[in-house]
């Protein structure tokens, strides 16, 4: 093995503004924890100041190679820092640093020495060292490394001791309606994204032919994410737990509020987390989580259930759906005589009623005295009540305790005081009364 593998160009930063020795181990954790190696970071940074209170590591010419052994670290690693100002790192150097190699290898064994020891040899060369501070990327540190280790060493390992290899950092899975194109040029363009970015990644297809290349329990615990292309439903419980990259699929209300298909869950305790862009101009919107479930309210917690298939007369909010903000139908068979029939709604929460009879539309209901006559043959009916809810509970103040507040707008947004309330404080919507029905 070569040292040129144990960097990624993620693990390099170049010139940096790190004005202490803090800071700049600070740093060097951050940049080590980007291979997805070091269990507990805490634990590899306590390790770099024991040894730098062994003694100093810094070597000469401005270079400096912090290094720890712990039983944090599952493999390897190399991590590189450019600073672009000089700092004396520890006050005993005999000079100031401005070029940081950092080692981390697991406890047992000697790697570090092998390690510290291939490093030191090619710092040696002037020239080299002049390319590393004058390269313009990561890309261009880690290619002068690369020659400089070939010119030197050629093939040579720097370590007889069998190293554990890394598994993928990054697993993903492409899938489209279809399953032919699509889908293998989403695998082939991530395929090569992870190798330009020093990534390790593999790509799960989801094609008419079948799921190939199938993703495994261990390479899914052991990853650092999940990305998901896919235009078509597939099993995404496995990747409970791990963070997954979704793709909007279409749109929620309107076309400003973006919907992605989350993983599917098992039953028990979840946490979605979400990254939101917070900006001074910007402000923390709702997020919607929808589908095909019912929501049990004990407070200020909202606790998914079993999907609601039956309503009764009164709240719908109060009866697993209260943050629904769609349309109930609710069906009477009726008798009717050769008066027709009327229909009386006198109690209801909703924008407005529509009203079918036998599947046919007879208009709306929408104002006093909420009434409407219909003509009728003579035998048996089915008439079909539908409320279109509002969306206050959606997207109104569901924690305004004052149900005299006489408009919605910002203020009706309060977060203290008496008009504040952490339980949830909902409208009533639907038929909140058995409909009168003469013939």
């Amino acid at each position: 093995m070569r040292i040129t593998e144990l960097f990624t160009a993620q693990s390099i930063a170049l010139d940096e503004a790190q004005q202490d020795r803090s800071q700049i181990i600070d740093r060097l954790v951050e940049l080590q924890a980007t291979h997805g190696n070091i269990r507990d970071k805490e634990a590899y940074k306590k390790g770099l100041y024991e040894r730098e209170d062994e003694g100093s590591t810094y070597v000469d010419n401005g270079i400096t190679v912090p290094h720890a052994k712990c039983d944090c670290v599952t493999r390897p690693s190399l991590a590189a820092l450019r600073l672009k100002t000089p700092v004396q790192y520890n006050a005993e150097d005999d000079g100031k640093t401005d070029l940081l190699f950092a080692i981390a290898a697991p406890k047992n064994g000697s790697l570090h020495v092998d390690m510290l020891a291939r490093m030191m040899q090619m710092l040696m060369n002037e020239d080299f060292v002049e390319k590393l501070r004058t390269a313009k990327t990561p890309e261009d540190f880690l290619a002068a490394i690369d020659a400089q280790e070939e010119a030197q060493f050629g093939d040579e390992s720097f370590t007889d001791q069998e190293i554990e290899q890394a598994g993928y950092r990054v697993l993903a899975v492409t899938a489209c309606v279809n399953g032919i194109a699509h889908t293998y040029m989403a695998a082939e363009a991530l395929n090569k994204a992870g190798a330009k970015m020093g990534v390790t990644i593999k790509v799960e297809t989801n094609g008419s032919d079948g799921a190939k290349n199938i993703l495994t329990k261990d390479e899914i615990a052991n990853c650092d994410g999940i990305i998901v292309a896919a235009e078509k439903k597939i099993e995404t419980a496995r990747f409970d737990g791990k963070p997954v990259e979704l793709k909007a699929n279409g749109w929620f209300v309107d076309k400003a509020i973006k919907r992605c298909a989350l993983p599917g869950f098992t039953s028990g305790r979840h946490t979605i987390e979400v990254d939101i862009d917070f900006k001074r101009r910007g402000n923390i919107e709702w997020c919607y989580l929808l589908g095909d479930f019912g929501v049990k309210l004990l407070g200020d917690r909202g606790i998914l259930t079993a999907p609601v298939r039956e309503l009764g007369i009164g709240d719908w909010a109060a009866q697993g759906l209260p943050f629904y903000a769609g349309s109930v139908t609710y069906l009477y068979d009726v008798e009717a005589c050769d008066n027709g029939i009327t229909l009386h709604t006198p109690l209801y929460r909703g924008a407005a009623i529509e009203v079918t009879l036998d599947g046919v539309r007879q208009g709306l209901i929408a104002y006093a005295p909420y009434a409407m006559h219909m003509d009728a043959a003579k035998g048996a009916h089915r008439i079909g009540i539908k409320v279109y809810g509002n969306r206050i509970n959606a997207f109104g103040p569901v924690h305004n305790a004052n149900r005299e507040w006489p408009y919605y707008g910002p203020d009706s947004w309060h977060s203290e005081g008496v008009e504040w309330s952490y339980s949830y404080r909902l409208w009533q919507m639907g038929l909140l009364s058995e409909p009168d029905v003469t013939v």
